[in-house]
């Protein structure tokens, strides 16, 4: 199964980071889907491969370029962070990620983990760079990534719509040097 982070929520109640396995599939559907409904905390409308395909796709990932992590919380999956290495050889040194959680589980320290299991994914493996996109009126995501040192470097405005209402799409670095130094 792989190594479990478990940590508390700021409301105690424990928190399980872990490497996705093939089985968790259905559930990840799930709860993408779920949040993808909402409409404003990640960029798809829905989310709905086969169970079949999606614990393939998981059971193929190969740790060096890709990870996906769950986060568990009172006995089931709540959230996911996914990330991404480039395989282009120009782009080697950097790593995208994207991550969420159910509504209910916001704001509690979860996307603090989150961010911090990225950071130490992308250290193990000497990267220089994460690159991210948010939406700008995601205000407690967007004050996440500015408190671990996350950037703003580009922006498409009025990028997304839901409804009459229009979403700029915020682009975002973190780079784990600078002028030599580690960051975090």
């Amino acid at each position: 199964m792989g190594r479990i982070d478990t940590r508390l929520t700021k409301d105690g109640r424990a928190m399980h980071i872990r490497l996705a396995l093939p089985g968790d599939a259905v559930r990840l559907i799930e709860i993408t889907d779920a949040v993808a409904h909402e409409q404003y905390y990640i960029g798809r409308s829905s989310f709905n491969p086969s169970p079949e395909e999606y614990a393939r796709e998981i059971a193929t990932c190969d740790l060096e370029n890709r990870a996906l992590y769950v986060v568990e919380v009172d006995g089931g999956i709540i959230g996911a962070l996914e990330i991404n290495r480039s395989t282009n050889p120009k782009r080697k040194h950097t790593m995208s990620i994207g991550m969420f959680m159910l509504s209910g589980y916001r704001g509690i320290g979860i996307g603090t983990a989150l961010i911090q299991t990225a950071i130490a994914w992308g250290k193990i493996r000497k990267l220089e760079k994460i690159f991210l996109s948010v939406y700008h009126s995601n205000e407690a995501a967007l004050a996440l990534y500015h408190k671990f040192g996350f950037a703003e470097c580009g922006r498409f405005t009025k990028q997304y719509r839901v409804g009459d209402f229009y979403m700029d799409e915020i682009f975002m670095e973190y780079f784990f040097t600078e002028s030599g130094r580690t960051l975090n």
